[in-house]
């Protein structure tokens, strides 16, 4: 029988190309302060246009109460919930562009948009001036990980006005001065991003995706050497998180088949058209339906790949872009084959198709909690020390208000936040909920954003 030893927070696997971070084990709190092993950290689940609130909205009293039909499939896991209700984007009252481009800025900004030269749907405008929450944490906590902070997108437009790829319509994440942070949109660019060792050449890395061993065969001597010094639990637990890797690897080529180009969006013919274009209204966007029957496998695949990062800790701050703002991809796998901005508003107004959507989302929101309280950490999971931000740019797809937010948290970032409850706030502004974001990163600031519009922390939510 093998006798357990510490092991270190940063072990790493390697051989023939790979760098296998390893999960939390148990050997890895021997000799310490459990809670002192493990990190906060931070998701945003963005996904566009807004909902059908009276559907959305829960019933019953802040700890005692029943989701809505558009929040059914949450109710299994509530406890681990928060639904926030009642905010605003109190920042998108004032700014340039659409009222869907100001509520994108200010979101993670509580910042306005500045003018500037992009079309946004009738009125054009530039990006906030500052930086959004997610990177000011990743400027606090992500010097620990391998990666400061992850953003990917499942589908995102490759292409705007004269060949730009970035606009005030696709981006929810900032660097310092407003600098746009896009998204990575290939699953495998992520999967090399997280699992190919520094070394690795373009032509290695692509023969490791041909190739069929098992990511264990691959990394066995290192393995061996770490499975020697391990209880049986944790063997069994590292095996697991092998597996789960080489199926995410996997379900990357059963979606992009070695060698293929992945285009989550838009194909290169209309990257020709776009590119060629003095001017693309992105409310009239194209619908490939062959790229939109992708949406939920490329969406499950991105969950993966940012669940087992943090697992891993090769990042603490992530955020999932389902779309941009634009929201010009059908839901063939519902029955719903016009868009979802023309299910918002570019047909009129269509509760049924929209609360079919978001129904799904909220699905595909559960999923991902239950990947994160799926790895185990001391007592509880990495979903307990996550905090996962679902939300949107407006609330009212008939009217694009930014009044009664439909925000959800999912988690409570270490004991940070109270989980289990539906809290009601009347009309206090997202930028005191940014603000209990960075508090509860120890970060201690009082505003965030424009101070004109925020209070401090949110009330009642710690």
């Amino acid at each position: 029988m093998s006798r357990a030893f510490p092991v270190s927070r940063r072990t790493v696997l390697r051989g023939a190309g790979l760098s296998l971070a390893v999960p939390c084990l148990e050997a890895m709190s021997v000799g310490r302060a459990a809670a002192a092993a493990f990190p906060k950290r931070i998701v945003v689940f963005y996904t566009p246009g807004g909902t059908v609130i009276e559907s959305w909205r829960p019933t019953g009293t802040e700890t005692n109460f029943q989701m809505g039909p558009i929040l059914s499939p949450l109710e299994p896991i509530k406890k681990q919930i928060t639904v926030l209700d009642g905010l605003e984007i109190q920042a998108a009252r004032e700014g340039y562009g659409h009222p869907h481009t100001r509520g994108m800025a200010g979101l993670l900004t509580g910042l306005p948009t500045t003018m500037g030269p992009y079309e946004t749907c009738g009125g054009k405008s530039g990006f906030p001036t500052g930086p959004s929450v997610d990177q000011v944490i990743a400027a606090k906590i992500g010097g620990a990980t391998r990666l400061p902070s992850l953003q990917v997108a499942v589908r995102w437009p490759t292409m705007f006005y004269g060949g730009a790829r970035v606009s005030p319509t696709n981006i929810i994440s900032y660097g310092p001065g407003g600098a746009p942070i896009p998204p990575e949109t290939d699953p495998r660019a992520v999967w090399s991003r997280l699992f190919k060792d520094a070394n690795t050449s373009p032509d290695q890395l692509a023969s490791e995706h041909a190739r069929s061993g098992a990511i264990l065969d691959t990394v066995g001597a290192s393995y061996r050497r770490l499975a020697a010094r391990l209880p049986a639990a944790d063997r069994l637990r590292l095996e697991e998180h092998a597996a789960n890797v080489e199926g995410i690897r996997a379900s990357i080529d059963g979606v992009m088949p070695s060698g293929a180009t992945c285009h989550s969006d838009f194909g290169a013919d209309l990257e020709g058209q776009f590119a060629s274009a003095s001017k693309v209204d992105v409310c009239d966007g194209c619908v490939e339906q062959s790229q939109d029957t992708l949406i939920p496998r490329t969406g499950k695949i991105m969950m993966d790949l940012v669940a087992s990062a943090l697992a891993c800790d090769l990042t603490r701050v992530a955020t999932i872009q389902w779309a941009d703002l634009a929201a010009n991809n059908s839901f063939p796998w519902l029955g719903l084959n016009d868009t979802h901005h023309g299910y918002q508003h570019d047909r009129g107004y269509q509760p049924d198709g929209i609360a079919k959507i978001d129904t799904w989302y909220a699905t595909q929101f559960k999923y991902f909690l239950d990947q994160l309280a799926s790895y185990p950490e001391g007592a509880g999971s990495v979903l307990d020390n996550t905090i996962v931000f679902w939300c949107k740019e407006i609330s009212h797809p008939n009217n694009h208000t930014h009044t009664e937010m439909p925000f959800v948290l999912g988690g409570g970032a270490g004991g940070s936040f109270r989980t289990g409850r539906w809290l009601k706030s009347s009309g206090a502004s997202n930028s005191d909920l940014l603000v209990s974001f960075l508090n509860a990163f120890d970060i201690q600031v009082g505003t965030f954003g424009n101070p004109d519009y925020c209070k401090g922390p949110l009330a009642g939510l710690v």
